[in-house]
């Protein structure tokens, strides 16, 4: 809790940013195939979709730290939020196939993105042992991870769309705070 009280108000916000993604990222990925399926998409296809965020998510990690480098941690958290609300955007305008692997390389270079932007504004936080700051991320990112399928499982029945709904909201309210208001 003390590392809590020592952070700054943008450093909260990044926290917040980081349970509210994690919520609204464990809504929709686990919920991700059995949408994609009751939308008639053949098995292989899904498998692929789903293979691919995780190869974006994961694969662009690799370059994230070269691009936080060169434009600043404003700039890519700016493009980590427009990219993932577009991801969102796109898949829920359908699930034709190029509609389908544009919106989930947006959202996995996007997650991407804002994940090690946030982490390094985090941990440059004046007066906090970057130590202490990524364990107290590290909670937030488990909280989203326990609470976000139980959420998104609540959800659901009303349609994948309020998942994807929630997951634009997110990210853009957190992107107007973030990247438009002076640190």
């Amino acid at each position: 809790m003390n590392t809590w009280r020592q952070t700054s108000p943008t450093g909260r916000a990044l926290l917040v940013t980081v349970l509210l993604t994690g919520l609204t990222t464990f809504m929709f990925l686990p919920l991700l195939a059995v949408h994609l399926s009751s939308e008639g998409v053949p098995a292989g296809r899904v498998g692929f979709l789903v293979g691919l965020l995780a190869f974006c998510s994961q694969g662009f990690s690799l370059l994230c730290g070269l691009v936080v480098d060169r434009f600043g941690t404003r700039a890519v958290l700016a493009s980590g939020f427009g990219l993932r609300i577009a991801g969102y955007a796109l898949l829920g305008a359908g699930t034709a196939s190029a509609t389908a692997v544009a919106g989930i390389a947006a959202i996995g270079i996007g997650g991407s993105l804002l994940g090690l932007a946030v982490k390094t504004r985090l941990v440059a936080e004046d007066g906090v042992p970057a130590r202490d700051m990524l364990a107290l991320r590290s909670t937030f990112v488990n909280i989203g991870v326990i609470a976000g399928p139980a959420l998104g499982a609540l959800v659901y029945p009303l349609g994948f769309g309020w998942i994807l709904a929630a997951c634009i909201l997110s990210h853009l309210l957190l992107a107007i705070r973030l990247t438009l208001r002076p640190a």
